[in-house]
């Protein structure tokens, strides 16, 4: 990259103004990874020099618009230059600048929350039609997106896999970073956070080999992602430190967006409801200013209604809900759906309203999980648990806030699995631990045994009645229900019924 750059540099210093030298700015234009402003400049500067040459403007404003709409954060902006590019194209019958320019308006004005999928699959057409070779941002990597920006993940992934493999078989490495990068993405949205955690070590060791700075700043972020999800918080604050530095130096906007979302969802996890609102307030302000509404680009939105409703702003969280559902009603998007019922239940929750609350959170871990947004599920579940539990339904909110627990536990979401366990701790003390006393220990073994309320009495020296309350506590603290499920607990060993360290304080009668 290094030395493309350069060879760049000195044949546009040698080649007087015209077409020739608007081509090689943009050749230049497409090697500046670092510098967005200067990448404008050359855009700019090679749409001045193609004069006339209709062909020729077409490919620039491609390029502009989709530098401008992405990097930039004048999504406007780049959806005007995109438009006019396929405008140019249509006029021509150019098929391959219609290709490019048909996925570049659908991709940023699916951002700004006007899906047009026609679009991409025109596109998509094209490229099989004539053969165009593959690229990073090539139309099925767009309709990919727009798949998953729908939820539907496994459309997507047998997409992203088929382009990578093709990638992969080229021997194109400059593409390699960035498949990675997006098979990473559908990892952490599945909750397979560690396999996500080796694809992005893979994705950067190739971003650095093909010296490709950009690519490397969205791994960064997305390395962010799953440090904060793994619980690794102080790793994902310096990474997101170096992405603040690296956006602002290099004047990309979404970027800085991301990370001030990504710092309010790790606020959340760690149960700090007021950090998480100074920064997802912010970076809502700033999607707004930059016209992006899709909750699947950056969800900073559904994620600043729970912040604003767990910190009591009820208000603030009512007008941000109103500002989902509007976005959500431009798309037709299963994950947008579902995840403006979790929002909804976040807020009927903050409003004393848990009976609606604990319905909307079914539904929205329901759609999740059919879904397959293992992670989604998961913070709806734990946000069904808090409201069955202020709702006063203790035994099924101790099971609920299990599962939350357990749904966390398996991804290696420790500071959202903390979250689970202080909830579970307030409806069933000893419960997230599993911790039985002595007596209760006994008694758990008993019933495993197959001995009846009676027998256990005798064999313990208490009353039915005692037994039947040392069940009852027992049920509570394991979220359980029933003789049967106790029993199986002890049988598979997932209960631990040690004895308790000689010495220990007798147990109250």
């Amino acid at each position: 990259m290094h030395r493309a750059l350069a060879l760049a540099d000195e044949l546009v210093q040698a080649l007087p103004p015209g077409r020739d030298r608007a081509e090689a700015l943009v050749e230049r234009a497409r090697l500046e990874d670092d510098d967005l402003q200067k990448n404008d400049e050359l855009l700019s500067h090679a749409l001045e020099e193609a004069g006339d040459d209709e062909r020729l403007r077409g490919q620039v404003l491609d390029q502009l618009g989709w530098m401008r709409g992405m990097f930039r954060g004048d999504l406007a902006g780049g959806i005007a230059d995109e438009r006019e590019a396929l405008e140019i194209a249509r006029r021509l019958g150019d098929r391959e600048l219609e290709m490019w320019a048909s996925a570049g308006v659908a991709h940023l004005e699916l951002n700004a929350g006007v899906p047009r999928p026609e679009l991409v699959e025109r596109a998509v057409a094209l490229e099989q039609e004539i053969g165009q070779p593959l690229l990073w941002a090539g139309p099925r990597v767009q309709l990919a997106t727009f798949r998953r920006f729908a939820g539907d993940l496994e459309g997507a992934r047998a997409l992203y896999e088929q382009t990578f493999a093709e990638a992969v078989r080229s021997g194109n490495e400059r593409w390699r970073p960035h498949g990675l990068y997006n098979l990473a993405g559908l990892e952490c949205h599945g909750g397979n956070f560690v396999r996500a955690d080796q694809l992005l070590d893979e994705a950067i060791a190739a971003a650095r080999d093909a010296e490709d700075t950009h690519v490397e700043g969205w791994i960064s972020h997305m390395r962010a992602l799953t440090a904060t999800w793994l619980g690794r918080a102080d790793e994902a604050r310096a990474i997101v430190d170096r992405i603040l530095e690296w956006a602002e130096r290099r004047g990309e906007r979404p970027a800085i967006i991301r990370a001030q979302a990504l710092l309010g969802l790790l606020a959340l996890s760690e149960g700090r409801a007021d950090a998480a609102v100074r920064e997802l307030v912010e970076s809502t302000r700033r999607l707004e200013e930059m016209g992006i509404r899709h909750p699947a680009a950056i969800p900073a939105v559904p994620d600043a209604v729970e912040a604003l409703a767990a910190a009591g702003d009820l208000a603030s969280a009512g007008a941000m809900l109103e500002r989902l559902e509007a976005d959500a009603r431009l798309m037709e998007s299963r994950w947008v759906d579902a995840v403006t019922e979790r929002a909804r239940g976040m807020l009927a929750l903050g409003r004393g309203r848990s009976d609606l609350a604990a319905d909307m959170e079914a539904r929205a871990a329901g759609a999740f999980d059919e879904l397959g947004f293992a992670a989604d599920a998961a913070r709806a579940v734990l946000g069904r648990g808090r409201a069955l539990l202020r709702d006063g339904q203790r035994s099924q909110a101790a099971e609920v806030l299990a599962d939350a627990r357990d749904r966390f536990a398996k991804m290696g979401a420790r500071l959202w699995e903390a979250r689970a366990i202080e909830e579970l701790e307030r409806v069933a003390p000893g419960r997230a631990a599993g911790e039985l006393t002595p007596t209760e220990a006994r008694v758990a073994q008993l019933i495993a045994e197959g001995m009846r309320n009676k027998e256990i009495g005798a064999a313990l020296f208490i009353s039915v009645a005692t037994v039947e309350a040392h069940l009852t506590r027992i049920y509570r603290k394991l979220g359980i229900r029933s003789r049967t499920e106790l029993a199986r607990l002890v049988v598979d060993g997932e209960l631990d019924l040690a004895a308790p360290a000689e010495g220990a304080p007798p147990e109250p009668s």
